[in-house]
């Protein structure tokens, strides 16, 4: 894919068949030794719901909003997911939502703003320091 990552598909039919369990924990066991690149993962970061809080897939409506506001002035835990660096709600990527973030994320929901312009890529820092 776009950052040079392995990529393997199991189906569940393979992991049910008591033959194939250990060649496939051998197979497990012997990516996880692979070589890593100047000894960084090459894909440390995976972000499928930044700037998309209910995880939806639609990225910024009013439930993105509400659940940034929620984060940034209610007290609400921030979601973080596994392998990623920033929280869902963090759009602007400075560790913390803020009323920043929710500016961006209202302007992007209801003002029509590019969101490709006003959220951050919370995986660029790591990608950039990987590829040095």
């Amino acid at each position: 894919n776009t950052f040079g990552c392995l990529y393997f598909e199991l189906y569940e039919a393979d992991l049910a068949y008591p033959n194939f369990v250990p060649a496939l924990q051998r197979w497990h066991d012997s990516l996880n030794t692979l070589a890593r690149v100047g000894g960084v993962d090459p894909c440390p970061c995976a972000c499928p719901c930044h700037a998309d809080p209910r995880c939806d897939s639609v990225v910024s409506d009013v439930l993105d909003v509400t659940n940034t506001v929620n984060v940034a002035f209610r007290g609400s835990p921030a979601m973080i997911d596994p392998g990623c660096p920033r929280d869902r709600t963090d759009v602007d990527c400075t560790g913390a939502t803020d009323v920043l973030d929710v500016t961006r994320v209202v302007d992007v929901a209801f003002r029509g703003a590019d969101a490709a312009v006003k959220y951050c890529d919370p995986c660029a820092q790591i990608l950039s320091a990987a590829s040095h």
